[in-house]
């Protein structure tokens, strides 16, 4: 399928773990100065005189760094399984879990503080409520943030891509580090480029069979020469030509690729998954 030619604007739910960490922290500094400085929900136990002390200071640290470190670990486990699978739907299904991690972790907190005073159903109710509408904020700011970003991702392909039958026509030259072997290949017959040892194993296509090469060179080096963006890394092992993408699907929480004229599967390293599942429609 042509995973290279952006069309109409497909949102990127998924987060890499740099941009989890920070979403998560931002959500609980955000809480934590909410609650704070406008101490809703008994924060202050309704006393309008009642002052800043440093114990509440450090109960309401406390709370929200339990809700976070909840909020965290949850979001780790599952918001990439919920984004591959269910997509948008997967996104609403994290707000609710979320919502009900957040509030379960700082009901929790709240009444180990309180030695237990206010372990009841209804307050839990009420929990639930007062974390959901608190959480909406970062939620908006999550979604905003996706948007855009799959919004300039995609104007950058719009401008970055040329012509499927221009790019995939488009010679590639391979030289190995020693410049005494040369590969001269149509891109579009790339299907997979693989480590091996000091070489790489390029597979092409030559009159509609599979051939391998052997070069002296690394996957590195093939990164940095800039061949094409549609050579992608997917594991410290294997580049792909998403020309000759045909699937992507997950096996045991493990993500492969299925690459056309190939029988064997390619994993995806988890620090390329985000990259790769975001291509399984366009």
């Amino acid at each position: 399928m042509e995973v290279y030619e952006p069309k109409d604007l497909d949102i990127d739910f998924s987060l890499s773990v740099r941009e989890k960490l920070i979403m998560v922290f931002l959500t609980g500094l955000y809480m934590y100065l909410f609650l704070i400085f406008f101490q809703p929900f008994g924060v202050n136990n309704y006393d309008p005189q009642e002052r800043l002390s440093v114990e509440l200071l450090l109960a309401v640290a406390f709370m929200i760094f339990i809700s976070t470190l909840a909020f965290f670990l949850e979001t780790t486990i599952i918001y990439n399984k919920l984004i591959l699978k269910y997509k948008g739907k997967g996104f609403v299904f994290w707000i609710i879990i979320s919502v009900l991690v957040i509030s379960v972790s700082t009901f929790l907190a709240y009444n180990i503080l309180g030695g237990w005073h206010d372990w009841v159903l209804s307050s839990f109710v009420e929990f639930i409520i007062n974390m959901g509408a608190l959480f909406l904020i970062p939620v908006a700011g999550i979604f905003i943030y996706i948007y855009q970003r799959s919004l300039n991702s995609t104007l950058k392909r719009a401008y970055s891509y040329p012509n499927p039958d221009v790019i995939g026509n488009q010679l590639i030259t391979l030289q190995s580090d020693n410049e005494k072997d040369t590969l001269l290949v149509n891109l579009k017959d790339i299907l997979m480029i693989e480590s091996e040892d000091n070489y790489i194993g390029i597979h092409f296509l030559e009159k509609d069979n599979v051939r391998k090469i052997l070069l002296r060179k690394t996957l590195k080096s093939i990164e940095g020469d800039s061949l094409s963006e549609v050579l992608i890394r997917c594991h410290r092992s294997y580049i792909i030509n998403l020309m000759n993408l045909n699937q992507v699907f997950v096996n045991k929480n493990k993500m492969y690729v299925k690459i056309n004229h190939l029988d064997s599967s390619i994993p995806v390293s988890r620090n390329h998954q985000s990259k790769i599942g975001s291509l399984v429609n366009r």
